[in-house]
Parts: C-alpha cells; sequence; structure tokens
C-alpha cells in the first residue's frame, strides 16, 4: 500500500510539473503572438508606401530618358549614347559598396537611422537635379553630370527599397512585389506629367520648365512616403529593431570558432605524445639482436 501511494504522488507531481503556470502560458502566448506577427502578410497600407516611394527613386532618370527625341534634337545625336551611360553606369558600382559598406554602417549607427539618412541623401539629390534640369539641358555636359548625380541617388535609392522589402514581413511577397512595380510604374507617371505640362505637344524651354518642376512636385509626394513609412509603419519599426539585434549577436561571436580550433589543436598534440610514449615502451621490448623497421609521423627509424 505504501508504495502504491507513493507511485500515486509522483505521478501526482509529474503531472503538476507538465502543466505550466500561469505566467508561464502568458510567456508563451506573447511568443506564439510575436511569431504569428512576424509571419503575417503586410499591410496594404505598407505596400502602397513602398510602391509609391519606389516610383521616387527611378522618377528622376526616368523623365530625363523620356526626353531624348528631344535632347537629339537639340543636342546631337552623341546624347542618346552620353545619357543611357551615365544613368544605367552607376547601378553596378553602387551596388558593390552597398554590399560591402551597409552592414558596417547599420552595426554602427543602427538600420532606422541609416535607412533613413539613405534616402533622406538619395531623395534630396534626386529633388535638386531636377529643379536644375531646365537650365543644365542647354548643354550636354551639364545635362550628363546632372543625370550622373540622377543615376547614383537612383541606384542607392533602389538598392536600400530592396533591402527593405526582403527583411520587413519575410514570409509575405507583397512588399518585394510592390517595390518592383513602383519602379516600373514612374514611366507611367512621367508620360502623365508629360501629358499635362504640354512638353510633349510643344518642345520649348517653358515646357521644359513645367515638365521638370512638375516632375519635382510629384518626388516631393514619393519622398514623403517614404518619410511616413519609416515613422509610423509598426512592422517596420518592429523589423528594424530584429535587424539590430541580430546584428549584434553576429558582432558578439567572432572568436568561438578559433577558441574550438585551438581546443582540437591541444587534443591532437595530447594523441600524438601518447602515440610516441607507446611506441617507446614497444621499443625498449624489442630483442637487440634483431633489426626493426618501426614507422613513426611519416618516417623510419633504425633499432
Amino acid at each position: 500500500m505504501d508504495f502504491d501511494d507513493e507511485n500515486a504522488n509522483s505521478s501526482d507531481e509529474e503531472r503538476n510539473q507538465m502543466i505550466p503556470s500561469g505566467h508561464e502560458s502568458d510567456d508563451n502566448s506573447i511568443v506564439q503572438d510575436s511569431l504569428s506577427n512576424d509571419d503575417k502578410t503586410a499591410p496594404v497600407k505598407d505596400s502602397i508606401l513602398f510602391f509609391t516611394s519606389a516610383m521616387g527613386s527611378t522618377l528622376g532618370w526616368t523623365s530625363v530618358l523620356s526626353n531624348l527625341v528631344f535632347y537629339t534634337d537639340t543636342l546631337g545625336i552623341d546624347s542618346f549614347l552620353i545619357l543611357n551611360l551615365v544613368v544605367f553606369g552607376p547601378l553596378l558600382p553602387v551596388t558593390i559598396a552597398q554590399a560591402l559598406w551597409d552592414l558596417k554602417l547599420d552595426k554602427r549607427f543602427k538600420s532606422l537611422n541609416s535607412f533613413s539618412f539613405r534616402g533622406t541623401v538619395g531623395y534630396s539629390i534626386t529633388f535638386v537635379c531636377l529643379l536644375l534640369l531646365p537650365w543644365a539641358s542647354s548643354s550636354l555636359t551639364m545635362l550628363a553630370i546632372t543625370s550622373l548625380f540622377l543615376g547614383l541617388s537612383s541606384a542607392a535609392l533602389h538598392g536600400m527599397l530592396k533591402q527593405m522589402a526582403s527583411f520587413i514581413y519575410p514570409n509575405c511577397g507583397r512588399l518585394p512585389a510592390a517595390v518592383t512595380a513602383g519602379l516600373q510604374a514612374s514611366a507611367v507617371l512621367a508620360l502623365i506629367v508629360s501629358v499635362t505640362s504640354g512638353f510633349g505637344r510643344c518642345a520649348n524651354e517653358k515646357g521644359l520648365k513645367l515638365f521638370y518642376f512638375s516632375t519635382a512636385a510629384m518626388l516631393l509626394i514619393c519622398w514623403l512616403s517614404f518619410s511616413f513609412l519609416l515613422r509610423s509603419s509598426r512592422g517596420v519599426l518592429r523589423s528594424m529593431r530584429r535587424r539590430d539585434s541580430l546584428l549584434e549577436d553576429e558582432s558578439e561571436r567572432p572568436l568561438l570558432p578559433g577558441s574550438a580550433m585551438d581546443h582540437d589543436d591541444e587534443f591532437g598534440r595530447e594523441d600524438e605524445l601518447s602515440l610516441m610514449a607507446a611506441q617507446q615502451e614497444e621499443l625498449a621490448c624489442l630483442p637487440d639482436d634483431h633489426v626493426h623497421s618501426v614507422f613513426i609521423h611519416g618516417g623510419f627509424i633504425m633499432v
């Protein structure tokens, strides 16, 4: 009977340990809620903001290339090749630079600050260049330099938005699709501005100013959408904090592989010494009137 009572008591204690307390269940529910929040789809508002921001990243050089016929007539046939080179040329070096240094800057200045700085610099350069284009269009050299800055800023914004779309709501494909669609939709926006400003029908200096100033006004809307996205979206803020924590965890583990290798080397040296001692004991037991060859570490010694 006592043995049965002890078994019953032990089984009750095991069941009590298996049943979580109220605090533990609350903690588990919080973890499950956080996981569900990370796995849920991106809100429509965030998708629209990403789409609008992506339109602004390519709006500058798209507006320039949409006027290639005008520049070919006024500045010569060479303007076609030169403008395409200065607009698309910076894409590869800027992408390489972002791959090399973006993570280092994010670790130092935090992700939210870094992305906000990149967006501010990129959109501000594009805005200034759009305001200068009516006067820069009178010279191919000035137009090429201005378009080069448009290509640099567009490449930086392009890579930045692609990065954000990859780690914000990573299990949802809405944001990458919104960014890709926005990069292409800037051509439609440039067409609308061209039709409403009348520059497509009368290629004169007055229509050129109205076209680029209207494009700059549309860029301001895209810039404001990006700023609103960084400051109001809970998903963006949560993803930025999660990214910072992951970067900090990676920076705290640089010496672990080296210490493991040193540990293995120590065991290797101990095995080597024990093997040599065993071979020396075997040699001591050999008779003196015999010649033996013993293999030690890749070589033979004569005894």
